[in-house]
């Protein structure tokens, strides 16, 4: 059971996975892999191994929701639908149509993401000091 001292702490670490997921999805946006659906697979380095060779990066949306104590949490899932499809014939990646895949990242709304994690963060922050403020007048009253 989370006491009321960590429920803002909760808070805190929803708002910084928020971040983090959103950051991780804005840093990738731009990466390129073939469409799954390609027949021709894109030129790769003679040197590069196959444990180097990553598939193309799935972006990762935060869902919260409160818990019975009040409290929040945070968990990531995969983005649904994870690619888009792209018209890019000089990618190296792109197939014969010309098309690359990419992550389905928005980065506007990434950053949306991120300025409500701030907020959310800001709120748990203030909520935490409301707390402190309550415990040190009970405790001068007390003395």
């Amino acid at each position: 059971m989370i006491g009321s001292s960590s429920l803002p702490i909760s808070g805190i670490a929803a708002a910084a996975k928020r971040v983090d997921v959103a950051a991780a999805n804005i840093v990738h946006a731009r990466d390129s892999g073939p469409p799954a659906s390609s027949k021709v697979k894109p030129v790769k380095d003679p040197n590069e191994t196959e444990k180097q060779r990553d598939p193309l990066y799935r972006p990762r949306d935060v869902l919260q929701a409160s818990t019975a104590d009040g409290g929040t949490r945070a968990h990531e899932r995969e983005r649904t639908p994870a690619e888009v499809h792209e018209y890019a014939p000089d990618d190296p990646n792109a197939n014969e149509d010309g098309v690359v895949a990419r992550p389905n990242v928005d980065i506007a709304q990434e950053l949306v993401d991120i300025i409500v994690a701030q907020r959310a963060y800001e709120a748990a922050i203030k909520a935490s000091q409301a707390r402190d403020e309550t415990l040190g007048v009970t405790i001068d009253a007390r003395s």
